[in-house]
């Protein structure tokens, strides 16, 4: 099993759309996300794979693509309980190790950046 480090997202108040971390693994990194609206979402088009909203790039340039999950649709990828959504869409490549943030966008949900 390869190497993964978990970067805490910073605190983003009260919002409808969490991030909560970023798991950077060999080969690609996983957002994970949480929310109360995650029926919106994708009726929203969040998830559209024609025009994402839900996007990331980092600070040397690296074009990131949404790695299809097996078993999972793009946009029926939440799983929860208690009124909380999680879902964790993963892109490839790996964040390559000169670079120091990640932005992850949502939408016209705004946008959050990890320091790596």
């Amino acid at each position: 099993m390869g190497t993964t480090r978990f970067i805490s997202a910073p605190d983003q108040g009260d919002v409808q759309v969490v991030v909560l971390a970023a798991e950077l693994h060999e080969e690609a990194v996983s957002i994970v996300l949480a929310t109360t609206i995650s029926d919106e979402l994708a009726a929203a088009g969040l998830y559209d794979p024609n025009k994402p909203g839900l996007t990331i790039e980092d600070d040397v340039g690296t074009e990131y693509r949404r790695v299809p999950q097996l078993g999972v649709s793009i946009g029926a990828g939440w799983h929860g309980s208690h009124g909380v959504s999680r879902s964790n869409p993963e892109y490839e490549p790996a964040v390559p190790p000169e670079a120091t943030r990640l932005r992850i966008r949502l939408g016209r949900r705004g946008s959050v950046v990890l320091t790596i």
